[in-house]
């Protein structure tokens, strides 16, 4: 076991560093320097191994976890990331020879976004589409309490992959029928689209949310629906969620005239159930009713983590 600990002057003066995502400047402060210190041990590992994995001190680990390992790097091609946790980034996998541009990268992003938002995006870099990660955790975070003062964390399910950034658990295997995702909300947070939620990996992210403001899903063919899912907010920014919301459809072909189906209240997962008088549908909407506001008075923001339209 080695313990290191940078000196004072690997840190940037924070005394002016930009407030983003409606986070308080104790938590941006907080995320940057969480950011630096990982570009700080990603650099120093580089030389140390052949691969680097990210543990932390409050995890539990499945039985025979370094076979278990061991045999999916073997069976796994083109990647730079491998992950072995249920969310966020316990359980990262890297190959030494990319720590030190990941140091790099993450040391240039440092106070723009989450280290675990850039964990993903240097995927990106190496254009690997593709999710590497296995069909059950090896690796269980349990700790309760955050290194950020006063924050309390709830203990992990292990079968819950809802809160973990951009991965979908409610679309069937095939994806969702093809469909124009549209929104009147245009002040976002890039590069989170509307039309990632209802893709296969992604969330939307809108700075500004007004009563009035809609989703609509306008399907190429109409399509017969079993089940509508979509779920809102994440366990960085839980107030970022629907509040009063209208579900309608429309069978008109030129989705002129919609029906009310159902009203949801401060839901962070809405689903609905299709009877089989729906009929074809052709268009869904969501309509904003209400909008919420955090612990200072300030209007949230929305995050759509994934949409679901089950045939």
């Amino acid at each position: 076991m080695e313990v290191i600990q940078p000196s004072a002057s690997f840190y940037p003066s924070m005394e002016n560093i930009p407030t983003l995502y409606g986070d308080s400047i104790t938590r941006t402060i907080w995320r940057s320097k969480q950011s630096l210190d990982y570009a700080f041990l990603f650099y120093y590992c580089a030389d140390l191994a052949q691969f680097y994995i990210q543990l932390e001190d409050d995890i539990i680990a499945e039985e025979n976890y370094l076979e278990k390992i061991s045999e999916f790097i073997r069976n796994s091609e083109d990647w730079a990331i491998l992950e072995f946790g249920a969310r966020g980034f316990i359980g990262m996998t890297y190959r030494s020879e990319h720590l030190k541009l990941l140091s790099k990268f993450v040391r240039f992003a440092y106070w723009t976004m989450p280290v675990d938002w850039t964990f993903r995006y240097f995927n990106d870099l190496f254009l690997n589409g593709k999710s590497h990660k296995t069909k059950s955790p090896i690796f269980k975070h349990v700790g309760q309490f955050s290194s950020l003062d006063g924050q309390v964390r709830k203990l992990e399910d292990i079968n819950d992959y809802s809160e973990q950034i951009g991965v979908h658990i409610y679309q069937s295997k095939g994806g969702n029928p093809k469909a124009e995702i549209k929104t009147t909300m245009t002040e976002i947070v890039r590069p989170h689209e509307i039309t990632n939620p209802y893709g296969n990996s992604g969330q939307f992210w809108s700075k500004k949310v007004q009563v009035g403001d809609t989703i609509d899903i306008i399907f190429e063919n109409p399509t017969k629906i079993s089940q509508f899912i979509i779920s809102s907010g994440n366990s960085q920014h839980p107030a970022d969620i629907l509040y009063d919301t209208e579900l309608l459809a429309s069978t008109d072909h030129s989705c002129a005239k919609y029906t009310l189906l159902k009203t949801f209240f401060n839901s962070n997962i809405v689903k609905y159930n299709f009877d089989a008088a729906a009929g074809y549908i052709k268009c869904l909407q969501l309509k904003i009713l209400s909008t919420g506001h955090d612990e200072l008075n300030r209007p949230t923001w929305l995050i759509v983590s994934e949409i679901a339209v089950l045939v």
